[in-house]
């Protein structure tokens, strides 16, 4: 496994980002640091996400970034074939901070992803507190699934 994916796998979670404006980049990534989640998915859902994730890995290079989803328990499972091989997966879509630890009790789950830790509105109005408030909420919450799953 690479070390990404090992670090996601730590954590438990990965912010999941439709970012509009790529002046908002480095905002985005320090709200997100400063929260305590040096990883994020920026999603291809904006003609800005390239530059994003340029202005990312060149000004934030602590901050790991990239992209992918997978939408169902029922998608997960049809990667079964693979569990032999050790495949862990990332599930984004749909997934919240309710409902989180139903996919981090499952094996072959390393993380999720949650669009909920920095909306589209919240990047937009610059409420880069909220966005540090929630992604540390998802890092304790996803703290505690794995402790109680352990």
């Amino acid at each position: 496994m690479n070390a990404p994916f090992d670090h996601a796998a730590k954590l438990g979670i990965v912010p999941v980002i439709a970012i509009e404006r790529a002046s908002d980049a480095i905002a985005l990534a320090d709200a997100l640091l400063e929260g305590g989640l040096p990883l994020a998915e920026i999603t291809f859902r904006t003609v800005a996400a390239a530059e994003v994730i340029a202005i990312m890995a060149e000004k934030r290079p602590e901050l790991l970034v990239g992209a992918g989803t997978i939408l169902t328990p029922e998608a997960l499972a049809a990667a079964a074939p693979f569990a032999h091989l050790g495949t862990r997966f990332v599930p984004t879509g749909g997934v919240s901070i309710d409902n989180m630890h139903e996919w981090l009790k499952l094996g072959a789950v390393a993380a999720v992803g949650g669009t909920w830790i920095a909306t589209k509105a919240d990047i937009g109005e610059g409420r880069w507190t909220d966005i540090t408030a929630k992604a540390r909420a998802a890092v304790a919450r996803a703290r505690d699934v794995r402790e109680a799953n352990r």
